[in-house]
């Protein structure tokens, strides 16, 4: 993902729900600290800070799909962000 920000472009993140549970923490916890189950990190250099994760999961990913003028200047996306979010993970 840090390659794909590095370009300027940006990157979202979801979940694979109904396949797996819908646990957006989770993917922003994995988009951050890129651990595997098992303990390995897969591909350090791809991490993310925190709020970049959550702007994947919430801003960016209302732009992705069109939405922008009625989620991502709103509460409804950006909710997540803010003065009380977590800064590490």
């Amino acid at each position: 993902m840090r390659s794909i920000l590095n370009t300027g472009l940006h990157a979202t993140s979801h979940t694979d729900a109904p396949v797996a549970l819908p646990n957006l923490m989770q993917v922003v916890w994995a988009t951050v600290n890129r651990t595997s189950r098992s303990g390995d990190v897969i591909g350090p250099d791809e991490r993310v800070t925190p709020y970049e994760a959550m702007k994947m999961i919430t801003i960016w990913g209302a732009e992705q799909f069109g939405e922008q003028a009625t989620k991502a200047r709103s509460r409804r996306a950006s909710s997540p962000i803010s003065s009380c979010f977590p800064t590490t993970l």
